[in-house]
């Protein structure tokens, strides 16, 4: 023996410790002991089995070195605990040992040396010992002599001590730091516990030593993955090693950005929303391996990553640069030039306005900038661009460009505390540069105390200003304004002030003006901002005041004025290079006019109507007319700007001249004639022309005549006949020379004026009784109408048709109210505040603020004929009560209004007045509870059920019902001046019986009881739910389940049959009522519930109809639920299978026989396939003859068979459109009738709680019959039929396979629980069955032990050897096994306890007891130079223990071996399979072909005899000299051959080698491979290759894709050209086992681009596409799309379509696809729809554009699928499908912790347990002090006090979202309310009373 010598090591250090043992007997073997200093030993290892409960940082290993053993200990991060002796020992009789010494140090100083932490006064500091406890050794306070420079000391420490502090001080730090690795120490008065020297500065000195206990190591990261370059699209793995995690610790991966770290996983669980990263966790011994997986890479993945635990005491973190290349290896655009700053942190106060501004240059292409905001440990994505992606109407993004610099400003108004946060301003780059900004809302008032301290507070002082300046025109001028005492939410404007006009210019940092010369920045000096306005290129119109003014509630000014004069003019020279032609359009249609201008710099573009001083329609991108119809749009096109106005519904009134004006001093201008076409044909000037019209109406017809809406009719003249040659009018055959043509008479004249005059339109109808009279009989009349427009007047009638109800708010709440309005045509919608006197200040107009409130928001939409104008007003205030009021603004106004009450609790003091006493029912009654309630303002009343400890259940809140149980209900009435709140309980159950309380809402709430006793019967039954009405094949098995809660005493169940008035009761309790074999009834538990399962074999169409499961209890309950028997229709009986649908056919002991396939629909068949259209002709024939016998080839002779109904499988499609279905007609024939027999079954096993059972049961011959697995106790419980689990019970699953004949069941339990002990039957559903039964027991835990095997054995050939087998602890059913290990570590079995299990009479087992032992001993005798072999002995348990000798063989014949055997074969499914095995010097053993499942193994062949009753295997032997070959064949190969083959030498050590069998493509061809991407020049020559296995009848087409409305060409099937392109040519080749078809075109052309697909043409095609571009045409463009999505109605819907490579001349459309209609909805950048809530933007993302496309406000019809497609020929496009859900629901508080009643010292914890939470919402806990002053302590799961005893953790628990509160060391400040409330606009809250008892010590909680 020799051992390593003695050993010191720093802590932290890996230790190994290494013993070298020469000839160790086979009886003993060799431990590592701890030598204790009392002289005691732990046994750390035995042999290479580890025994230290350290398993965490030991381990032990065997190796070799020589002729050695070596025996290594390692020990992973070593302690100062692990120090002192350890012993190598050789166990036995004559036990020897060697001893060493291990000394640990500390890697800073040796374990004798001290170490000092200094502390300064009032501050504090961690100390840490990495390895080891923190020992306080002494704390010294004061300060020492000349030490001026130690902590700021301002003196040498004159009259001051420096001494040890108080005992009772220290030991309260010795306390806090025992045992910790680290701990804080504090020097302050209270911690030091005396002031030595009042006034002067102190500090402490601490002496500790590293070496304690300790707590468990910190956990330590100790590699990660190194940098890595990948290439984009390809799959990157990073991993990260750790050690030391313990329950509470585990490790994250961040990607880091610039400060911020983004979180990517947590453990092992994703929590980004990117669903291309996933996270594995691995251990390996004590180390644990977090992997972060990184799909299908992209260039923004580019950057560093880094590892890090999530303890907080001392983390440890690694990071990796993963840098991302394209395909030919570029890196990914990282921004170096990008140069971005941002505002300061701001403190601003609640209620209050935020602006933040971020600057950035050097941006380039399409990359923009985003505004985030961090939301605990993610990301809320605010803006992109100059795009908001919130729903927040008190957000706002404005983007300018100052002096070269792009800005981007987050203008947020009404600040709320849930604003307060960390806001993020990052470019879109692939590595983006960002930077952060701290918001912190302050909650509390601002008092005169401390308005003096808070500096945002301060009135800003304007300190000077540029004077009065004089410039030349041309010039540049800067204007500078100098502020000191700005606070955060204050900035400056400047303005140029005429008289009463004020036009602001700049505010802060944003430019105001459309004039692009001027520009603001900002600049410092000392404790001034300076605020620079610049002016560019003076003009003489610039010239006036110029005001510099704060924008605080009382801002101060100053002012400058500017004078221009003299110098040389640099005049602007614009030109109108073209505008749209005259044009005439329809009414209703769309018009689009367009100005082309070029040459502008300052100035602008506007549109007028009638003159270039008449009324002004649009100013730049502005839209000023009032009329919701008109939009305005700029295009930059090369050096032009493009103004286009569009104008949609065009009317009558918008005819007229258009004039594109420009905006400079000598301004051009152009004009442009519109004419708009009414309904009766005349144009739009006509209808505004003050001249006669007239109007022709046929007889016995009508028509409108019609003028403008800004005119009326006023009718001169009418006359009625027919006038001479006339034939053409009204289409007479005859001239009208028999009759008159004279004007009607005064009478019926009077009556049309009456009628029409003074109406824009009005509808006249011609006949003689209209017209006073027939002036010629027989003959064909008609009217002229004359008639002028003049005057006004209007088709506008709106009218207000709904306006949200009175809103009673509190202060501080948000109001939100709607004003639905129909007809709105010309006019406006206003709101109103309704002030005294009838006063009104007007709100808002249309969609636009008027007032100056910046609380005040508006929305306008549209709801199906409705225009919805909806009123916003944040942070309501008491002085906002009043009535707010809609009003139009056309001649006639209409208006209605809505009231609005703000209060506050302090007014509110309600008094509940009478409740309902004490009321006593029985089971079954009705109840209600009714409480008065007197003095409701604002608050409520809630009904609560008081559960043990009082805790409270709501049951309702107001009129809403809030408990999810629908017997409760609740109704509001009045009652004099008290409101009534109505509790009804229905259906009253014992559970009911309760304490029901009534309280109001508010502060100081008031409540009163009502006690409720229920008499009768201890519990009521309840069904909580049923099987689903299903729908069944005829001859299928039917399963029908009922739930059943509180099942108690003699109520039971029963299943009945439900025929109108005919109640047929089938079942009762767990008893079959009716006489039917075909029915059964199980009854089973799960949980708390019962399960009652109806069963019904081999339905017929009689079992159609109603089910129902009722309760025998009183009141009974029940469930109904229907059940379709789907028949086969009226033509001959066979299998339906429905179009598109794929069944099986089936016989079990049989084979099939297809006789017939018919595909069609027959008449009157509605209810065969769910078909509507059964009254539509379709033919209903037998399918044509080729077509069944290609079925008849793939289902004859098998057992089942697989058919899809389908136009291309059944030859042809007999009626298109019309839903159709396949009748197979099919024969059971041959097999035998002879009963299954059970040929194996699992032996008994004994398993551990937690463990596994799995039982295995073959069957052979199993015909018709079913194959159940039962567990038996009292009686049997079916657990699974079939493949099918009947029991509820999850942890049981069932797996059915087949192998020819035999098939095989295998049943799993997982974990074992200690209630499935008993007997497990395997038993058939015959007649007569068949069954046998296995037995599982629980072991004691302790598992067997083998502890001595014979040594190893080398023999001659011919002797007897005997193998003994020592073992320990054999419980229940374990036994033990010997069996040979052969070289892939298979283990085959020879004997079993006592049974020698493979048939060789050499061998023999023998089991005795000796010394408490079991000794197994393995006898062969005869032994020949085969056996030679690893035999192994091992326990039968589930963890089972082994040991191997080895035994050689010397002398006898040569062995047989195996040479060669057939590779690995893939084939097509129906071909045939050879498999060879050449076998060398085989003699009298048989070779077997065997088929290898796991453990179970199934003898094929021996020899040249097949053993397995399929008739598709078949063996061959062949000579080959010495040599012989055995060959295996299968024919028609099929999905149940898939799997291991052996062929295998039958001696008693048998020699094997192994193949594997695969079937391509599931039964299908498949193609396999394509030609990768083409990039050709025009002219060059394309080849695409189709690699495809397992095409047998089916073959393979070349497809050139179509895309848009285009449709897709099929160029070549199988050898066959089909394209008529003479430059295309097909070849086929054969590469077994692959068929290539190689597509050729010669010469290519720009038309040959696009996307090919190669497919096969079975009825489940594959296919593989590959894109081609010739000359930079074609090819895939489209990236990628979002994916589908869901998005609840009302909410913004967006849409990312990420494009790359676009050619010239191609956009991107976004389209929404309507069945077979196409809606264009964006084009590029532009809207082509006319929803108005669709928009669309371009962002650019690393390399490529996104087009980003938004719906606002979706509504259901919004459903659907939506495309994006490029406009090249061909396009390409990628489609995404879009659902509509309903409202969110409000989160609900579904438990709370009961009041706690809690010692000094201790620690509680506050439980809360919430539903439904959607983001953002989330939960706050608070503290509720006396006067209702509300502290909130956390928020979601961050902390948000200072109180270090104090933390907060959320978890999911059971789909509810638990927040956890937990206070440390208990004080008496902590008693009192806490509250836990949702953050939402409609808080949900519960309180939670705590009380502190004992002790007079006082805590300071810091809150």
């Amino acid at each position: 023996m020799e051992i390593t010598s003695n050993k010191m090591v720093e802590s932290g250090a890996k230790t190994l410790l290494q013993c070298y043992v020469a000839r160790l007997p086979p009886t003993q073997t060799v431990e590592w002991r701890k030598v204790h200093s009392n002289g005691t030993q732990t046994v750390l290892t035995r042999g290479a089995m580890l025994l230290t409960a350290a398993q965490r940082r030991f381990s032990v290993e065997k190796s070799k070195f020589l002729d050695e053993d070596v025996y290594s200990l390692a020990i992973i991060m070593t302690r100062y605990s692990d120090a002192g002796d350890y012993r190598c020992a050789i166990t036995g009789m004559d036990a020897t040992t060697m001893d060493l010494t291990l000394r640990v140090k500390d890697g800073r100083a040796s374990e004798e040396e001290a170490l000092n932490e200094t502390i300064c006064e009032k501050e504090s500091t961690k100390i840490t010992c990495p390895f080891g406890g923190v020992q306080i050794l002494d704390v010294r306070y004061g300060r020492e002599a000349n030490t001026r420079s130690l902590c700021r000391g301002h003196n040498s420490g004159y009259n001051c001590t420096f001494d040890s502090i108080v005992p009772r001080k220290l030991n309260n730090i010795r306390s806090a730091c025992k045992n910790k690795t680290s701990c804080r120490v504090r020097a302050t008065f209270r911690d030091m516990g005396t002031d030595p020297c009042p006034d002067v500065q102190k500090y402490a000195t601490v002496t500790y030593a590293c070496g304690g206990i300790g707590k468990a190591d910190d956990p330590i990261i100790t590699d990660i993955t190194e940098n890595s370059l990948i290439e984009v699209g390809k799959e990157v793995h990073l991993e990260c090693l750790t050690t030391g995690l313990d329950a509470n610790t585990t490790v994250e991966w961040k990607k880091v950005m610039g400060s911020r770290e983004m979180p990517l996983s947590r453990g092992a669980r994703r929590i980004t929303s990117n669903i291309r990263l996933g996270v594995v966790e691995e251990t390996f011994r004590d180390v644990k391996v977090f992997i972060l997986m990184i799909m299908n890479t992209q260039l923004e993945d580019a950057g560093t990553y880094m590892c890090a635990t999530t303890n907080s005491d001392n983390p440890s973190s690694k990071t990796v640069t993963l840098t991302i290349g394209d395909k030919k290896n570029r890196i990914a655009d990282v921004p170096q030039t990008v140069v971005m700053t941002v505002s300061q942190p701001q403190v601003i106060d609640i209620g209050g306005n935020l602006v933040l501004e971020c600057l950035v240059s050097g941006l380039s292409g399409r990359a923009t900038v985003e505004w985030q905001k961090k939301v605990g440990v993610a990301f809320s994505l605010l803006s992109r661009g100059s795009r908001l992606l919130v729903e927040d109407q008190r957000m706002s993004i404005l983007t300018n460009i100052i002096s070269g610099q792009r800005s981007f400003t987050l203008e947020i108004i009404g600040i709320l505390a849930t604003d307060d946060g960390v806001y993020i301003c990052a470019t879109t780059h692939a590595v983006p540069v960002r930077q952060d900004i701290q918001v912190t809302v302050r909650l509390d008032p601002v008092t005169p105390a401390n308005l003096i301290e808070s500096k945002s507070l301060l009135t800003p002082v304007i300190t000077e200003i540029t004077d009065d300046r004089s410039a030349e025109v041309g010039m540049d001028i800067v204007l500078e304004c100098f502020v000191v005492e700005l606070s955060e939410s204050t900035t400056i404007e400047w303005s140029k002030v005429d008289g009463r006009n004020v036009d602001i210019l700049t505010r802060g940092l944003m430019r105001k003006t459309r004039d692009r010369r001027i520009s603001v920045q900002q600049d410092f000096f000392r404790k001034e901002k300076i605020f620079v306005l610049r002016i560019m290129d003076v003009q003489e119109n610039d010239a006036g005041t110029y005001r510099c003014q704060t924008t605080n509630s009382q801002p101060v000014q100053e002012e400058l004025k500017l004078t221009v004069s003299g110098g040389v003019s640099v005049t602007e020279d614009p030109e109108i290079s073209d505008i749209t032609r005259d044009t005439s359009v329809k009414e209703g249609d769309q018009v689009v006019l367009k100005c082309s201008v070029s040459g502008l710099k300052s100035s602008t573009v506007q549109w007028r109507k009638d003159s270039s001083s008449g009324a002004l329609l649009t100013d730049d991108e502005e839209n000023i007319i009032n009329e919701r119809r008109y939009s305005i749009e700029k295009q930059v096109s090369r050096q032009q700007m493009v103004f286009i106005l569009i104008i949609e519904d065009a009317r009558i009134k918008d005819a007229g001249v258009y004039v594109c004006v420009t905006t400079n001093r000598d301004s051009v201008q152009e004009s442009l004639q519109l004419d708009v076409e009414g309904l009766a044909g005349l144009t739009g000037l006509a209808l505004l022309a003050e001249t006669e019209v007239n109007e022709i109406i046929c007889e016995n017809s009508a028509a409108t005549i019609q003028c403008a809406s800004s005119r009326t009719i006023d009718i001169t003249r009418v006359s009625y006949g027919r006038e001479p040659n006339s034939k053409e009018i009204c289409q007479s055959k005859t001239s009208g020379g028999s009759c008159t043509f004279n004007s009607v008479s005064p009478n019926v004249l009077n009556r049309l004026r009456n009628s029409c005059n003074g109406k824009s339109s009005c509808r006249i109808s011609a006949g003689n009784s209209q017209m006073g009279g027939d002036p010629c009989s027989g003959t064909k009349k008609y009217a002229r109408v004359f008639y002028t427009c003049s005057g006004s007047g209007s088709n506008d009638f709106p009218e207000i048709v709904q306006i949200s109800p009175r809103q009673e708010l509190s202060v501080g709440d948000n109001l939100l109210v709607r004003c639905y309005v129909s007809g709105l045509v010309d006019s406006s919608v206003e709101w109103l505040k309704v002030e005294s006197g009838n006063r009104v200040t007007v709100l808002t107009r249309d969609a636009r603020v008027i007032t100056k409130d910046q609380r005040v928001g508006v929305r306008q939409q549209r709801d199906n004929r409705d225009d919805v104008f909806t009123l916003t007003l944040t942070t309501v205030k008491a002085a906002d009560t009043g009535r707010y009021r809609c009003e139009t603004t056309n001649a006639n106004p209409m208006n209605s209004d809505v009231v609005v009450t703000v209060g506050g609790s302090s007014n509110e003091n309600p008094s509940i007045v009478e409740i309902t006493p004490k009321q006593d029912v029985n089971v079954g009654d009705n109840v209600e509870f009714e409480c008065y309630v007197d003095g409701l303002i604002t608050s409520t009343v809630e009904w609560q059920k008081l559960g043990p400890s009082n805790r409270e259940t709501v049951l309702t809140r107001g009129d809403k019902r809030i408990i999810n149980d629908r017997r409760y209900g609740i109704t509001t009435e009045k009652f004099n001046e008290e409101d009534v709140f109505v509790l009804s309980i229905t259906g009253v159950r014992a559970a009911d019986e309760a304490t029901y309380q009534c309280i109001t809402t508010n502060v100081d709430f008031v409540k009163d009881t009502v006690e409720l006793v229920v008499q009768g019967g201890s519990s009521n039954a309840v069904i909580t739910k049923v099987t689903d009405s299903p729908t069944v094949s005829l001859g299928a098995d039917l399963v029908l389940e009922c739930f059943v809660k509180d099942l108690v005493g003699a109520n039971t169940v029963k299943w009945s049959r439900v025929n109108g008035r005919i109640v047929t009761v089938l079942t009762e309790d767990d008893k079959k009522v009716i006489n039917d074999v075909r029915i059964s009834i199980i009854k089973e538990k799960f949980r708390t519930e019962d399960i009652f399962v109806l069963e019904i074999n081999g339905v017929n169409s009689n079992d159609a109809g109603t089910y129902r499961c009722e309760t025998t209890a009183s009141p009974s309950e029940s469930m109904e639920l229907t059940v379709t028997i789907r028949d086969s229709g009226n033509g001959s009986p066979g299998t339906v299978i429905c179009e598109a649908e794929t069944a099986v056919i089936r016989c079990r002991s049989e084979t099939i026989t297809l006789s017939d396939i018919k595909f069609g629909r027959e008449p009157d068949s509605k209810t065969i396939c769910q078909s509507k259209t059964s009254d539509q002709p379709c033919t209903f024939d037998s399918v044509p003859s080729g077509v069944l016998q290609n079925f008849k080839n793939l289902c004859d002779g098998k057992s089942s068979c697989s058919i899809t109904a389908s136009n291309s499988n059944m030859g042809g499609d007999p009626c298109s459109g019309t839903k159709k279905y396949a009748k197979v007609v099919f024969a059971c024939s041959g097999g035998g009738g002879n009963a299954p027999q059970i040929t194996d079954i699992t032996p008994d096993q004994s398993v551990r709680v937690g463990d596994s059972a799995v039982f295995e049961c073959s069957l052979l011959g199993l015909g018709d019959s079913a194959v159940e697995w039962q567990l038996v106790k009292r009686r049997a419980t079916v657990l699974t039929r079939d493949n099918r689990v009947i029991t509820s019970d999850p942890r049981v699953s069932i797996r059915q396979s087949a192998d020819g004949a035999t098939d095989l069941f295998t049943l799993t339990i997982r974990p074992v629980e200690e209630t499935d002990v008993g007997t497990y039957r395997c038993a058939t559903t015959d007649v007569v069955p068949v069954e046998k039964d296995t037995q599982l027991s629980i072991s004691d835990g302790r598992d067997p032990k083998i502890v001595e095997i014979t040594l190893d054995q080398t023999v001659n050939a011919g002797d007897e050897v005997l193998l003994e087998c020592y073992v320990v602890d054999l419980s229940g059913s374990t036994t033990v096994e010997w069996g040979i290990v052969d070289s892939r570590d298979r283990f085959k079995v020879l004997t079993r306890d006592t049974d020698v299990v493979v048939s060789d009479t050499n061998l023999k087992v023998e089991r005795k007891v000796q010394s408490g032992e079991d000794v197994f001993t393995l006898i062969i005798s005869n032994i020949r130079s085969v056996d030679a072999a690893d035999y192994q002995c091992q326990t039968t348990n589930s963890n089972p223990d082994k040991e191997k000798v080895i035994v050689t063989v010397k002398g006898g014949s040569s062995d047989a071996r195996i040479v060669n055997i057939t590779p690995d074969r893939t084939l097509s499914a129906g071909r045939s399979a050879v498999f060879e095995c050449t076998v060398e010097n085989v003699g009298s053993s048989a070779v077997e072909w065997q088929k290898v499942d796991g453990r179970r193994v199934t003898v094929l062949t021996t020899d040249d005899e097949r053993v397995i009753s399929d008739r598709r295997y078949s063996a061959i032997i062949e000579a080959d000299g010495a040599q012989d070959i055995y060959i295996l064949q299968i024919t028609s190969v099929k999905d149940s051959d898939v799997g291991t083959f052996r062929c295998e030498i039958q001696s008693r050590t048998p020699v094997s080698r192994e193949l594997e069998l695969k079937i391509s493509g599931d039964n299908d061809p498949k193609v396999v491979e394509v030609t990768g991407a083409q990039d050709l020049d025009i002219g060059a020559k394309l080849v695409l290759e189709c690699f495809t296995t397992g095409l047998d009848t089916d073959t393979v087409e070349w497809v050139l894709m179509g895309s848009g409305n285009s449709q897709e060409s099929v160029l070549t099937r199988g050898t066959r050209k089909l394209s008529s392109n003479t430059r295309l040519s097909i070849d086929m080749e054969f590469f077994s086992p692959e068929e290539i078809f190689i597509l050729t075109i010669t010469n290519v052309r720009t038309t040959d681009a696009g996307l090919y697909q190669c497919r096969t043409t079975n009825s489940n095609p594959s296919s593989m596409d590959v894109s081609v571009k010739i000359g930079g045409v074609g090819g895939s463009l489209i990236v990628s799309i979002s994916s589908d999505t869901a998005v609840r109605s009302g909410r913004t819907l967006l849409l990312e379509c990420t494009v790359s490579e676009l050619p010239r001349r191609t956009e991107v459309e976004w389209q929404k696809i309507d069945g077979r209609r196409t809606v264009v909805l964006t084009r590029d950048t532009q809207r082509i729809t006319d929803d108005d809530r669709v928009g669309i933007e371009i962002d650019q993302v690393g390399s490529n554009d996104v087009y980003v496309l938004t719906v606002a406000e979706v509504v259901n019809s919004d459903e659907g699928s939506y495309r994006c497609a490029t406009t090249n020929d061909p396009p390409d496009t990628k489609d995404v499908s879009v659902t509509i859900s309903g409202a969110a629901k409000d989160p609900v508080i579904v438990e709370i912790t009961v009041d706690q009643s809690v010692a000094i010292g201790n620690e509680f914890q506050l439980e809360c347990f919430v539903v439904d939470l959607g983001s953002p919402t989330t939960v706050e806990w608070q503290k509720v002090n006396s006067g209702n002053d509300i502290i909130t302590l956390t928020r979601d799961d961050r902390k948000l006090v200072s109180n270090s005893r104090l933390s907060i953790s959320r978890e999911n628990y059971q789909g509810e979202e638990l927040f956890l509160l937990s206070i440390r060391n208990a004080a008496s400040d902590d008693a009192g309310t806490y509250r836990c409330e949702t953050t939402n606009s409609n808080p949900a809250s519960e309180d939670v009373e705590v009380t502190i008892d004992g002790g007079n010590d006082v805590a300071f909680l810091s809150l």
